[in-house]
């Protein structure tokens, strides 16, 4: 996004000059009944077939303790690969389960949640 401040000016030889400048900011989504958890699967929990099951279930059971869950999904393809979906019956619920997941270590990795 670029912002043009016209209070950033220099006064070389009695001309103004107005300064572009950029600012960066990620607008997280609002609060909703999704999120979305990454970093937390690896490549080894997607190809086994048995380990990916667990993984779902221990999941599931995990975010049922913010609240009913309606679904939990595990990408394990295209650019979403590796990445968990879980979809709450309320906004409250997802809002608790992202506070308590988000930076949790699991399996040695460092969770990052959002919501979706």
């Amino acid at each position: 996004m670029m912002n043009i401040n016209p209070a950033i000016t220099s006064g070389i030889t009695g001309i103004n000059t107005t300064v572009a400048t950029t600012t960066s900011s990620t607008v997280a989504p609002p609060p909703s009944q999704n999120i979305v958890l990454e970093n937390m699967i690896t490549e080894k929990m997607l190809q086994d077939e048995r380990e990916y099951k667990e993984c779902l279930e221990d999941i599931k059971i995990e975010c049922e303790g913010f609240g009913e869950v309606a679904n939990v999904t595990i990408s394990k393809d295209g650019i979403d690969r590796g990445k968990v979906f879980v979809s709450f019956k309320t906004t409250k619920a997802a809002e608790a389960a992202l506070k308590d997941l988000n930076g949790r270590v699991f399996d040695g990795n460092t969770v990052k949640a959002r919501f979706k």
